[in-house]
């Protein structure tokens, strides 16, 4: 049986940091499209993902359902309400995926990343095979000092070439990253906030593999972040993401509902 891959395309957030008002950030109009589509195009153009869940901010999971008609992707995809925090929503995705084999894969990424790179999801999807665990990272073009209070000791200052910035997606065997999220409800609380999945992992199962890309693949959290979106496309570098629908297994509608 072949193992299939699937994107968990979070978009559960509200953006108070971008400080919009009326829609969602990721639900922002850039070039004729909210920001979620221009995301999800890029998981619909890669032929190795099989298909795409989303967990939702509660009370837009309609419109979200009537956006991606309208940006017509056609890839097998599950909308379903997110939860209230970024665990919870990964929690909701895993649940929504279809029964499947111990190979199976997922992708975990930002909604609001619509700049993430083909090549970077295939890579993520080889390396989650391979290890079992992976994250996307890039290296910090600045030097970081990583203090407890408001001086700065010799100790605390880190290495540049050492220094790298957690992007996504993050990749796992479907199977390892749900045993992963059942062994930390029963452990003690750790000294760190697990804020994502890849930290979840690296508590229960240990270390992941590092997908180092290029820089790009912004996270739109504030207005100059959207500013940057919209003039990437403007300018040709990153529009319409290229690859055949065709390719590989993407073409595959199978059992699964679409929407």
């Amino acid at each position: 049986m072949c193992a299939n891959v699937y994107a968990i395309v979070l978009a559960g957030g509200v953006g108070s940091r971008l400080g919009a008002k009326g829609a969602p950030k990721q639900f922002i109009p850039v070039r004729g499209k909210p920001v979620i589509c221009h995301t999800l195009e890029r998981f619909e153009a890669c032929g190795a993902v099989d298909g795409i869940v989303v967990p939702c901010l509660a009370g837009w999971c309609d419109a979200l359902r009537e956006a991606a008609r309208a940006c017509g992707l056609r890839k097998p995809m599950a909308v379903v309400p997110g939860g209230a925090d970024r665990q919870a929503s990964v929690r909701a995705g895993l649940a929504a995926l279809p029964p499947g084999g111990a190979e199976d894969i997922a992708l975990i990424h930002d909604g609001v990343r619509p700049l993430v790179r083909r090549e970077t999801i295939l890579e993520n999807i080889r390396a989650a095979r391979e290890w079992g665990a992976a994250m996307t990272v890039r290296e910090s073009p600045e030097a970081a000092v990583v203090a407890a209070g408001g001086f700065a000791r010799l100790g605390e200052f880190a290495p540049r070439e050492r220094t790298l910035m957690a992007t996504s997606p993050q990749s796992f065997r479907v199977r390892e990253l749900m045993e992963a999220y059942g062994a930390v409800d029963s452990m003690p609380e750790p000294d760190i906030v697990l804020l994502d999945a890849a930290m979840v992992y690296a508590r229960a199962k240990g270390a992941l593999y590092l997908v180092r890309e290029p820089p790009g693949n912004v996270k739109i959290t504030t207005r100059e972040d959207l500013f940057y979106f919209a003039a990437c496309l403007a300018a040709g570098e990153s529009g319409r993401p290229a690859g055949a629908r065709g390719e590989g297994k993407g073409g595959r509608r199978g059992a699964w509902e679409w929407i």
